[in-house]
């Protein structure tokens, strides 16, 4: 019983994962689309200062579960459920699904000096901008480069080198360490977040993470070209 249910679950994945262009091998925030799924996304009462003055409204590219999607590891996620799967069912037929989804996320680290990742990409091109640039989602999601969703994935590609002996998985590690080094917060910026103040009990793991610079954590403005 258990057994069939668990194919039944690893069809459903296969059938979200998105076919052709950028995002191909990637999912979308939501599967199947509904066109009702979201239809507004305001600003928090409150709109942060540290925000630069030209950040669209929320889903200013759309519906945003439309969108291929990083966020909460969603892609990551699903390459290490499939590989559990292949592993435990025998299952030869999810080698190729994982390997799209490993050249997704190449595909959609952002050109130099940029090399970074944001929580979502255009899975078609809109509005004059390509399929896969970063994409506007919530209020609080304006199109941006993520610092934690760019460590995460960097963190997965060794892993993926160990299991494909493909050297392109760090290829480009590189540079996106350099620019997560280069979007550390400034002491203001660091005074502004409260998650962040030593002195109301901040200072989380994050600043000890050999990964991620002390306090760069948040959001970082796209360049021009997007």
């Amino acid at each position: 019983m258990f057994k069939a249910s668990l194919h039944r679950v690893v069809d459903f994945m296969l059938r979200a994962q998105l076919r052709g262009g950028p995002a191909d091998g990637g999912w979308p925030q939501r599967f199947p689309a509904f066109s009702g799924a979201v239809t507004q996304a305001p600003w928090p009462d409150e709109r942060p200062s540290r925000l630069p003055s030209d950040v669209g409204h929320g889903m200013e590219d759309g519906d945003y579960t439309r969108h291929v999607t990083f966020n909460d590891d969603g892609l990551g996620e699903n390459i290490k459920f499939l590989l559990m799967c292949a592993s435990a069912l025998g299952r030869r037929n999810l080698n190729r699904p994982v390997l799209r989804a490993m050249a997704c996320l190449h595909r959609l680290r952002q050109p130099g000096p940029q090399a970074a990742w944001g929580l979502q990409h255009l899975t078609r091109a809109a509005n004059g901008r390509p399929a896969g640039a970063p994409a506007g989602a919530r209020s609080y999601e304006p199109r941006a480069l993520t610092t934690h969703t760019t460590q995460t994935n960097v963190r997965q590609l060794s892993p993926y080198f160990r299991l494909t002996g493909d050297r392109a998985c760090l290829r480009r590690v590189p540079e996106a360490l350099a620019w997560l080094e280069s979007c550390r917060l400034t002491e203001e910026q660091k005074q502004e977040n409260l998650l962040l103040r030593r002195d109301r009990g901040g200072a989380r793991d994050v600043d000890r993470d050999p990964f991620v610079p002390p306090g760069s954590v948040g959001l970082a403005p796209v360049g021009r070209g997007w």
